[in-house]
């Protein structure tokens, strides 16, 4: 039978992960990660795609990335690169030059997944629930998820969730699922699988010099 005094001991070496998210914003280092999206429509599979990169912070959290993805539905893979104030890719049907389009820190993500788990503020906000936050709050709380949806309105009414930890509380794995709202396609239904390793690895993310 566990002890009370055990119990708080317990209680106090459990990291925050906000707070262990937030010591990882050191300029110049970073975490590898990789990610499985699969996409089905009306309970069909039909898409699989994998990425496989580097995100780079600085003091205010995802400054910066660069990973590479692949999916079924295209032939070989599609770079992308996100530095300063641009994102830029190449590859699959976009060819070999570098395209560029606006973009900045906060409101751009590498993910597939709704949910930037590396973003303290989206991260509070999901943990703050119990595996399941709604569309409209992730929307309120991440200026990334603002980013890449036009209006509340067409966020997923329930986003599920299931986050695991390593021993210092960082983010090691999170699993999403979720149903686009209606639309033409019928039942289009999303999962997102993110692992991350190499916490603190040192990472210097620049544009393409053709850039």
């Amino acid at each position: 039978m566990m002890t009370a005094a055990v119990s708080v001991l317990l209680m106090i070496a459990a990291p925050d992960p906000v707070t262990a998210l937030k010591q990882q914003f050191v300029p110049g280092q970073g975490v590898r990660f990789t990610e499985r999206a699969e996409t089905a429509i009306d309970g069909d599979l039909f898409s699989v795609s994998k990425r496989r990169g580097v995100v780079e912070f600085d003091r205010s959290g995802v400054v910066a990335y660069d990973f590479r993805a692949r999916s079924g539905l295209a032939e070989g893979a599609v770079r992308t690169i996100a530095a300063g104030s641009a994102t830029y890719q190449r590859g699959g049907v976009i060819g070999k030059k570098w395209v560029r389009s606006a973009s900045r820190p906060g409101a751009r993500t590498p993910f597939f997944s709704p949910i930037l788990v590396l973003d303290p503020a989206a991260t509070k906000a999901m943990l703050a629930t119990k595996g399941m936050i709604t569309g409209s709050a992730l929307y309120q709380a991440s200026p990334s998820y603002r980013a890449t949806v036009g209006s509340a309105q067409q966020a997923p009414a329930f986003i599920f969730w299931k986050l695991s930890t390593d021993s210092a509380g960082r983010p090691a794995k999170l699993v999403t699922r979720w149903t686009e709202p209606p639309g033409t396609l019928g039942n289009v239904s999303k999962k997102s699988t993110i692992r991350f390793s190499s916490w603190g690895l040192p990472v210097k993310i620049v544009a393409p010099p053709s850039s």
